[in-house]
């Protein structure tokens, strides 16, 4: 007869949870609905990454039209925190940037724009077609917008930005 598997063990003997990163600590903290295991949520996070990653070392292309079509569940969440690898592919999906100089109207759309999963230096800034400082944030501010009279948008250790939905 096949034993059970055990959980690990600390150095008393005692039963562990397995460790997390830290980016799956906050991965799980992002997507919990108080419905769901923790453990759950990770394993559907890391299914999306997995797949992503496949079909991006398969074809690039092929993986921003999955996106694109919402084939990769949970895609949306695990890549900015999971799989940061396959943010360019996600951004060109949702009409957003990865972290970079951009120029607005061009590269980036007007609109607001949301960083998923900012690092702890992320910093970024807005400026007119002379140079000058519009607005400028650091992680934690989340969300930036972009009017008409900005011309570009640079980031640093944001990861990714999304557009927010109108609705």
């Amino acid at each position: 007869m096949t034993e059970a598997p055990q959980a690990p063990n600390d150095a008393k003997g005692n039963a562990t949870a397995p460790t997390r990163t830290k980016a799956e600590d906050r991965y799980v903290d992002a997507v919990a609905d108080g419905s769901t295991l923790d453990a759950a949520l990770l394993e559907l996070g890391q299914e999306a990454c997995d797949r992503a990653n496949y079909v991006g070392q398969l074809d690039e292309g092929a993986l921003v039209k999955a996106l694109e079509s919402d084939e990769i569940g949970a895609a949306d969440k695990a890549i900015p925190y999971l799989c940061p690898e396959e943010a360019p592919a996600l951004a060109e999906a949702r009409g957003g940037v990865v972290d970079g100089t951009w120029k607005v109207g061009t590269d980036i759309g007007v609109g607001t724009y949301d960083s998923v999963n900012p690092g702890d230096g992320c910093a970024w800034v807005v400026s007119d077609a002379d140079g000058k400082v519009l607005s400028s944030g650091k992680a934690g501010d989340g969300e930036v917008s972009l009017g008409s009279n900005a011309a570009q948008f640079r980031s640093k250790d944001c990861v990714i930005w999304l557009p927010l939905s109108d609705g």
